[in-house]
């Protein structure tokens, strides 16, 4: 049976700080922005993989019924040979603690960006957070994020056994 490449669920959390500004790391394998994230573990729930992620990144302790799914999409990069699944999420920035760059071999520090840095940058960033920004652009909006965070989560990618 012939082995076939698949594409990998991959996460992206859009950490929002009060200033209506996001959390952007500079990746170290390509020189291009990119949200915090990384790859969903197995057994895993999408808000506690993100959680997890946000931790391990950057040294930040979310809870993960706090994280809100706001957009599944295949991303796509023919030209880079680039194919996974994105899984976005959100979560607000947990005042009062710092953020560190705890995998400087993957990340060479993290920014703060406003939402309209992200179209005006949109060649520095890293291609599944490109595909974010230019086909789901409505979803970058402060006044919509805000009411999706005051909102209780509506949907969970977890179940209770």
């Amino acid at each position: 049976m012939a082995t076939t490449q698949r594409p990998l669920p991959g996460l992206g959390v859009l950490v929002l700080n009060k200033e209506n500004q996001i959390l952007i790391g500079k990746r170290s394998d390509c020189a291009l922005y990119g949200i915090p994230g990384g790859y969903l573990e197995k057994f895993e729930s999408w808000e506690v993989g993100a959680a997890r992620e946000l931790k391990e990144e950057a040294d930040l302790d979310v809870d993960p019924n706090k994280i809100h799914v706001i957009k599944v999409f295949n991303a796509l990069e023919k030209s880079k040979n680039y194919h996974n699944v994105a899984i976005i999420v959100l979560c607000e920035y947990p005042e009062g603690q710092e953020v560190k760059t705890m995998e400087p071999e993957k990340c060479a520090g993290w920014e703060w960006w406003n939402l309209t840095d992200l179209e005006k940058r949109i060649e520095e960033i890293f291609y599944p957070n490109r595909q974010l920004v230019v086909e789901y652009k409505d979803l970058l909006d402060a006044e919509y994020l805000r009411k999706v965070l005051s909102s209780t989560p509506k949907f969970k990618s977890s179940y209770s056994a």
